[in-house]
């Protein structure tokens, strides 16, 4: 039962910030700003700025994007932005550590934070 309240809390949450998303830039079908709130917890883990300490913002941001990026074309836009994002940043990211980031959050996730990923597969 508190698994399914966190879940519609996620939910909301999304909703709720892609409404607000909608007048920042666009990547496809989703908010680059929105994914960057979303996933901004990760990218700074990756950089190594929090000493690799795994934290419930980034696996929450994990979660939510599995919520509001459910097309494929919501997918690449997602990947697209986390990688523009990490470039625009100028610092290296731990691509060892982001592969294995979803699952030490538990969750499957379609792509993982990189520099240099292909979005497009």
């Amino acid at each position: 039962m508190k698994g399914v309240a966190v879940v519609l809390v996620l939910v909301v949450l999304a909703v709720a910030q892609l409404a607000m998303a909608a007048r920042l830039e666009q990547q496809g079908g989703l908010a680059c700003g929105h994914v960057d709130d979303v996933l901004g917890p990760c990218y700074s883990l990756l950089e190594g700025l929090r000493r690799g300490r795994l934290d419930s913002a980034c696996c929450t941001g994990f979660r939510t994007m599995i919520v509001i990026a459910q097309s494929t074309e919501d997918r690449r836009s997602a990947c697209n932005c986390a990688k523009a994002a990490v470039n625009r940043r100028n610092s290296s990211i731990n691509e060892d550590q982001s592969r294995a980031l979803s699952s030490k959050c538990g969750v499957s996730f379609p792509f993982y934070i990189s520099r240099t990923i292909n979005c497009d597969t």
